[in-house]
């Protein structure tokens, strides 16, 4: 009902959003409950398909949008990192793949948004991604007879690599400042380094910095000398 009657219509989209929202963030539930997650996926992607694309350049029309506009993206970050938190392993099927991407790309576009508040929101979850596919890579690396360790292309960071890509671009281009290093004389004379208290801009820098560790691109095959 929220998909099909209210977030087709623009004086009630950002309303069903917010409740699409609290719904797709319902976790810990019977495993019954999967396949009604994946067809609200579904159809929340073809919904938002007929809106606009994710090729749309969010960062330049953001600037130029109304509030309602604005509020939208907000919710729209607040669905896509509750949803994917919550019920990513229902995605990840050969059959949802190609929508689970598409997802992730629409983010990966909210995340270029100049907007700090809406981009702290997509940094928690990209940090969570990163973390959670750079441990897959850790037991893979542990376990030698697996095939998937070989590096065929069938391990979770490969099938993400497109999205990390973009994820790497978006780290980059809005770094935060890291922690500057002051070094001044005490009272007896000696020089030392002054340590600053921890702020929110450091925190995020840290944020940052680990997706960048978690997510390196991939190394390019070296080619054999003859």
């Amino acid at each position: 009902m929220l998909l099909d009657s209210f977030f087709s219509q623009p004086a009630y989209r950002n309303e069903a959003l917010e409740c699409l929202a609290e719904i797709g963030t319902l976790s810990d539930l019977e495993p019954q409950y999967d396949t009604l997650f994946q067809s609200m996926y579904i159809k929340f992607m073809a919904r938002l398909g007929e809106i606009f694309s994710p090729e749309t350049n969010l960062a330049a029309s953001y600037l130029e949008g109304s509030d309602e506009d604005n509020i939208f993206v907000q919710r729209l970050a607040l669905f896509f990192c509750g949803f994917f938190k919550a019920h990513l392993n229902v995605l990840e099927t050969p059959q949802h793949s190609n929508l689970l991407l598409q997802g992730l790309f629409y983010l990966v576009r909210i995340s270029e948004v100049p907007d700090n508040e809406v981009f702290k929101i997509c940094l928690e979850y990209w940090h969570i991604l990163t973390a959670d596919l750079y441990e897959s890579e850790c037991k893979l690396a542990l376990t030698p007879a697996n095939p998937l360790s070989l590096g065929n292309g069938g391990s979770r960071k490969h099938q993400y690599a497109v999205i990390l890509t973009g994820v790497r671009q978006v780290m980059i281009s809005r770094m935060a400042k890291p922690e500057e290093v002051l070094v001044v004389e005490d009272e007896n004379g000696d020089v030392v380094r002054e340590t600053t208290k921890d702020t929110e801009q450091l925190a995020q820098y840290k944020t940052m910095k680990e997706c960048l560790v978690y997510a390196p691109p991939r190394e390019r095959s070296k080619r054999k000398r003859s």
